[in-house]
């Protein structure tokens, strides 16, 4: 191996010869004695090589110690198996000219154990272009190159984490050009460019280090793929562009939008079919008042004083000559006092049956009232009318006069003087009555010495303040709760219609249904609260 410039040389490195041997060193030479490399030279006309002591150190002998002193093969001997091929071909091409010498190698040190070294040389040529000696330093890179192994192993690891990650990932410098993207970005967007990189994002990513998240459009020919982008700067290099197929999340989205579509028209059926069970309930209860007004005409009917009068008639007919009767029967003497009770109890029946009309036609009109209102709110209709709070409450009064009158029940009207005002009057007579009919309820399931039933308004800031107070059953703390759910209902016959009605109807306009009750047998307030538009008193 050893002779011949054409065959293979094995390069290790050293330091320059020392200076007991090679007199005073020039100052490059001086350098690298100074450092931790150790120096060798090989003179190919002579064949000797000369190493420096620093040299036999790092390749495992003691100062003093003559370790190695052989000839060059011997060293050359000590490179691994596996590296002798990779020193050959970098030394062979330095020899040829193309750049300086340097490679790393496994070698075997003089106590036996293998280290990894850093082989560096120069060869010099002579006049016939030959080379005559090479000379060049060896450091032990040991530490450095398990580092590096580790470094390799490190960005192995986190290659495959790169790739693995399901989001497209992509590296650039400050040209926008990919240095580096994983497998999930060349999925996504079928090229290693970042075409989705727009004018304005660059600029927000040069100004402010980030952008998005944006959603963009990418054209991959077939159809346009959505995709979410963001990015952000690493360093003042580099950034990282994140690159996601929203494509499914779109179509949830979508799907999600179809099902709030379907959800809000069976929101708007339930609603016309609560508004309609609703309707039902209030018609309900003018219709249950108009039964009674009917079934009282009908008694009064049954008890008229036309009944005595008929019953006098049929007296006088018994005689075949009705002077006959006038003369002969001493009855005809009472006759005359008779006919003025008769007269007397006519005309009371008469009044009677005129209220109980008058009654009949006012529920009459609520009952179109609560039919054009329905209408109206169909048509988007919200009509209020001026009124005065004592009105409403007298109104109330009137049409629930007769279910009051049959239970023997009082009731109170307190009035506040208040202005007038601008409310939507079927629906706050809706709701009053249909408290003062749960009020009646309430008073005759329970044993009360005094039944009684107040109304009353007043005034509390900006709101007109409507009352229904009755000493009735009361309620429970946990009925109080659910009152007003749908459905929930304390009667055994009810339906659990109206308490969420009206608390629904007093919403619509604004205001707002509570109730209160101190427990079961202490009676009940409901309070309807709305917000007052006060109109210019009269």
């Amino acid at each position: 191996m050893i002779g011949d410039e054409n065959k293979t040389l094995s390069l290790l490195a050293a330091d320059y010869v020392s200076a007991v041997e090679r007199g005073p060193m020039p100052t490059d030479t001086l350098a690298l004695h100074a450092s931790a490399a150790g120096v060798w030279e090989w003179d190919l006309r002579t064949g000797s090589v000369t190493v420096t002591e620093r040299f036999k150190k790092i390749l495992g002998y003691e100062l003093g110690d003559p370790g190695w002193d052989g000839p060059w093969n011997d060293l050359f001997d000590r490179i691994h198996p596996e590296d002798v091929g990779e020193v050959l071909a970098d030394l062979q091409t330095h020899l040829d000219g193309v750049w300086p010498f340097e490679c790393r190698c496994r070698m075997t040190t003089g106590r036996g154990d293998i280290r990894w070294f850093r082989l560096t040389g120069q060869a010099e040529w002579g006049e016939d272009e030959k080379v005559t000696r090479v000379a060049g330093t060896i450091s032990d890179v040991t530490e450095d190159q398990a580092i590096e192994e580790k470094l390799r192993d490190s960005e192995k690891r986190f290659r495959r984490l790169f790739d693995a990650l399901p989001l497209g990932l992509a590296v650039t410098g400050n040209d926008f050009v990919v240095t580096i993207c994983n497998d999930a970005f060349r999925e996504t967007c079928r090229t290693e460019e970042l075409s989705f990189l727009d004018e304005p994002l660059r600029v927000s990513l040069r100004e402010t280090g980030s952008y998005g998240p944006a959603e963009r459009m990418l054209d991959l020919g077939i159809e346009p793929l959505p995709v979410e982008i963001r990015g952000f700067a690493l360093d003042s290099k580099q950034s990282l562009h994140i690159v996601e197929d929203i494509s499914e999340r779109k179509e949830a989205e979508e799907h999600h939008h179809l099902l709030q579509r379907q959800c809000l028209n069976l929101g708007r059926m339930s609603g016309m079919a609560e508004m309609a069970t609703g309707v039902l309930h209030n018609i309900g209860n003018v219709l249950n008042s108009l039964m009674v007004s009917v079934d009282m005409l009908r008694e009064n009917q049954r008890t008229s004083a036309m009944v005595r009068l008929e019953k006098l008639l049929a007296l006088i007919d018994e005689h075949e000559d009705p002077r006959e009767f006038f003369i002969s029967d001493p009855r005809a003497a009472r006759l005359p006092q008779f006919m003025k009770a008769i007269l007397m109890r006519a005309a009371g029946e008469r009044a009677h049956s005129e209220g109980e009309l008058d009654r009949i036609q006012d529920l009459l009109a609520h009952l179109q009232t609560i039919v054009n209102a329905q209408q109206g709110i169909a048509k988007g209709g919200h009509q209020t009318e001026d009124v005065r709070p004592k009105d409403l409450l007298g109104d109330v009064l009137l049409m629930a006069h007769t279910s009051v009158s049959l239970y023997g029940l009082d009731i109170v009207q307190h009035d506040s003087t208040i202005q007038r005002y601008e409310v939507q009057r079927h629906k706050v007579l809706q709701i009053l009555l249909n408290l003062v009919v749960n009020a009646v309820h309430a008073i005759h399931d329970t044993d009360v010495s005094e039944p009684r039933i107040i109304l009353r308004s007043s005034e509390s800031g900006p709101w007109l303040v409507l009352e229904v107070v009755d000493n009735g059953c009361g309620m429970s703390h946990k009925s109080l709760g659910r009152l007003f759910e749908y459905g929930f209902t304390t009667k055994m016959d009810g339906h659990g219609f109206g308490l969420h009605n009206c608390a629904a109807l007093a919403q619509g306009m604004g205001g707002e249904l509570s109730a209160k009750s101190d427990g079961p047998g202490k009676g009940s307030t409901f309070c309807l609260r709305l917000p007052r538009e006060q109109v210019a008193p009269e």
